[in-house]
């Protein structure tokens, strides 16, 4: 198993939600690499105990440039193999949506830092479908219809960018209809 993730950095992609955090986990304990959290997940954490308004579809600047730039700083702190949830595609989606003059600054920069990791990355897409998103949305919002919308158009977006950057895209995984151990036999399966 470890002779498959060698030199691969896999990262998760998908809506919130979607079961990352689980996957990734049990990816990394099947395949005895690290895992490293959602950067985002954690500060959006300690901004909502700070203030509900601050909810994912906010304008946040500040919080966007913050995270593509800690997860750049753990790229080169971190070693591959790894398994990272969200990683760039997501961060950059996000910020294109709530933070364009964030993504304009960072778009070059990340397109460069990725020039050196392209050949080593693999990235999972994880889907579900609408009514799942409903029963798993545990995040703050003007709306749940519009927190799901949001999140579909992120993990929309963060495939795309991936395209963009050349980042191989193995084959989406449906969390609700696959358990988590048959998402990662699945993904296990797709390793080169």
């Amino acid at each position: 198993m470890k002779n498959k993730t060698k030199l691969y950095l896999i990262a998760l992609i998908g809506p919130h939600g979607v079961g990352k955090t689980t996957v990734g986990r049990l990816l990394s304990d099947t395949l005895s690499i690290p895992y490293d959290y959602e950067i985002g997940g954690e500060l959006r954490k300690e901004m909502l105990q700070k203030s509900s308004d601050n909810h994912a579809l906010q304008n946040q600047p500040l919080f966007d440039q913050h995270v593509i730039s800690q997860e750049i700083a753990r790229d080169k702190q971190h070693q591959i193999p790894r398994i990272v949830e969200t990683w760039h595609p997501g961060n950059m989606a996000y910020a294109l949506h709530r933070s364009p003059e964030i993504a304009t600054y960072y778009l070059p920069i990340l397109e460069k830092h990725l020039l050196t990791l392209r050949n080593y990355t693999l990235v999972q897409p994880l889907r579900m479908n609408l009514q799942t998103a409903f029963q798993r949305l545990t995040e703050p919002g003007p709306t749940p219809i519009d927190l799901i919308n949001f999140f579909a158009e992120i993990a929309q977006q963060a495939e795309e960018l991936c395209l963009t950057w050349h980042l191989t895209l193995l084959p989406p995984i449906y969390t609700d209809i696959s358990s988590a151990q048959e998402a990662v036999a699945e993904i296990i399966k797709h390793l080169p």
